[in-house]
């Protein structure tokens, strides 16, 4: 079955750029704004930092044994039992991220779309959508799914921002550094680090459906960071559209 799921290269590029920056954009960028003020870009380039070295390390040990996943490859390197306890907080971790990230989504649509829609039927349809894909290309589906959304993610980006250069404000960023210092933005980029920029981890479970491992790295990295990239210049652009106002309540509201 391993045989018959193989991903790319580039859509382990487009994976990792999709889920990183589109979740960082919606879900993160109010909650750094609030710590790290008109900072908050430094506070992305931060946690992005952090995350492409996790990516690098998840990738470089996960190329050591690529034929295993990192559920075989920890029994392996620490032993059967110690190698399944070690999972136990990892899937605790990921199991209430994903129900999380899908609570904040249907949040998204209902704000955007569905006013009067109950939100229990946005949930329902995403994971019954969700379901679908996995069962009926798993991965490789995903991954698959990944190149037609991911250029279409960064298009949109790049449109919007284009749109709205008419009304931006550099000066909104000034002054840089002096009203915050280290500990705000440090602060600031702990959120889009644990949440989203650190989760690069999951490489230690997609090279093994990689066919050709070796691009691991390069593609991985590639993907977030991009992601990165984009992430900084869209919270740029917030703060460079709303200056000041950013940093009251209803800008908060607006961005998530």
């Amino acid at each position: 079955m391993a045989k018959s799921m193989k991903i790319s290269g580039s859509q382990i590029f487009w994976m990792m750029y999709t889920f990183e920056v589109g979740n960082s954009i919606l879900l993160t960028l109010s909650s750094t704004i609030r710590a790290a003020k008109q900072d908050a870009w430094i506070s992305m380039m931060v946690a992005g930092t952090v995350g492409v070295a996790i990516t690098f390390l998840a990738t470089t040990l996960s190329k050591l044994y690529p034929k295993q996943t990192m559920i075989e490859f920890s029994q392996t390197i620490l032993g059967k039992w110690l190698g399944k306890l070690l999972m136990i907080p990892f899937l605790l971790y990921w199991y209430p991220s994903m129900g999380v990230i899908v609570r904040e989504f249907g949040d998204f649509i209902i704000t955007a779309l569905f006013h009067k829609t109950p939100i229990w039927i946005i949930v329902l349809m995403t994971i019954l959508l969700l379901i679908f894909i996995i069962y009926q290309g798993g991965i490789e589906g995903i991954g698959r799914l990944s190149e037609i959304v991911g250029p279409m993610v960064l298009l949109m980006i790049v449109v919007l921002i284009s749109l709205n250069l008419g009304n931006m404000n550099w000066h909104y960023m000034l002054p840089v550094y002096q009203d915050t210092g280290w500990l705000p933005i440090l602060k600031g980029s702990y959120t889009p680090m644990a949440s989203f920029f650190g989760e690069s981890v999951m490489m230690t479970m997609f090279v093994f459906f990689m066919d050709k491992p070796e691009q691991a790295s390069s593609q991985a990295m590639w993907g977030i960071g991009v992601a990165v990239f984009m992430v900084t210049i869209g919270t740029l652009a917030v703060i460079f559209t709303f200056g000041r106002f950013c940093l009251q309540d209803f800008c908060f509201r607006f961005t998530i």
